[in-house]
């Protein structure tokens, strides 16, 4: 047998279970395979996808938990889907958390254009505690732990605002590098840069193509995943789709 050239859309996929995202991708490529090679390597030849994600995403990061006063009730602000400037960052987490149910203080937040740093204040003299499980604390530049009771807080980290500027597709197997020889559960197949604006779709050939070897079982049923550059899992709308093409070829 010899090698081929397979090509994949995430939108003929099949999901292992209802929670996985629509970039955790599983292909089942049994029928095409040969019973007569045990082991084949793979490398990604070529991929397009649509530059689409925003840097808040409902569901993914855009929440904001904290305390009041020194209380443990949880409050927790929305932050609406989409792609800000500093400046506008700020004024969507003062609406957010002052849109937030049941609060006793008021919020302004403010963007330092020199410190890249964001500062959110209670204008009521009162306190409050920025939570370890808000899901946007890499993008405002706080680190992942609760704060302690204050009545304005600075992230330490300058904000990370950025949309997608890669991403890294993964071949999810037990796979053996035959660069260095050594196993790994995952192994990065390519890291795509975008080079097109938003809402337009990148095709992107791979220069160097990096091969690993991977047992038939496996491949039979292979499961890429595309993650962002903030190591999150890529979030798809159902409009859209991802398409791979891969080399193939079997092992002597």
């Amino acid at each position: 047998m010899s090698g081929f050239k397979l090509f994949l859309d995430s939108r003929y996929s099949s999901y292992r279970s209802d929670d996985t995202s629509p970039t955790d991708l599983n292909f089942n490529i049994n029928s095409i395979l040969s019973d007569n090679y045990d082991v084949y390597k793979v490398a990604l030849l070529e991929m397009s996808m649509p530059n689409i994600e925003n840097c808040f995403k409902t569901g993914i990061n855009n929440t904001l938990n904290f305390y009041e006063n020194g209380g443990a009730v949880l409050f927790s602000a929305s932050i609406l889907p989409g792609t800000y400037s500093g400046v506008d960052m700020a004024t969507e987490i003062a609406r957010a958390m002052n849109a937030t149910p049941g609060i006793a203080n008021s919020y302004s937040a403010s963007y330092n254009q020199s410190t890249l740093k964001l500062t959110i204040t209670a204008n009521i003299p009162n306190t409050f505690s920025i939570l370890s499980n808000s899901t946007c604390l890499q993008e405002l530049g706080f680190a992942p732990t609760n704060t302690g009771f204050a009545v304005s807080h600075t992230s330490p980290y300058v904000v990370n605002l950025i949309p997608t500027r890669y991403v890294d597709i993964v071949i999810n197997h037990g796979t053996n590098s035959l660069s260095t020889g050594l196993t790994n559960r995952s192994n990065i197949l390519a890291r795509c840069k975008f080079s097109v604006p938003y809402g337009s779709v990148e095709k992107y050939e791979i220069q160097t193509p990096m091969y690993h070897t991977v047992s038939r079982t496996a491949l039979s049923t292979i499961e890429l995943r595309v993650y962002n550059d903030k190591s999150r899992l890529v979030q798809l709308s159902p409009n859209h789709s991802i398409t791979f093409t891969l080399d193939i070829q079997p092992v002597q």
